[in-house]
């Protein structure tokens, strides 16, 4: 977290080198950006 950004996995859990994914916000609009990264990722699959 830095400058009041978040990081996390597609899971929403803290981001490590060996996640699965990478979704990058600016901290106050994180869970509508990790649901739109959700959502891009199930039509993927």
């Amino acid at each position: 977290r830095e400058a009041d950004g978040t990081v996390t996995d597609l899971d929403g859990d803290p981001w490590r080198h060996d996640s699965r994914g990478l979704v990058a916000s600016n901290g106050r609009r994180h869970d509508e950006v990790l649901a739109a990264a959700r959502a891009v990722d199930d039509e993927r699959e």
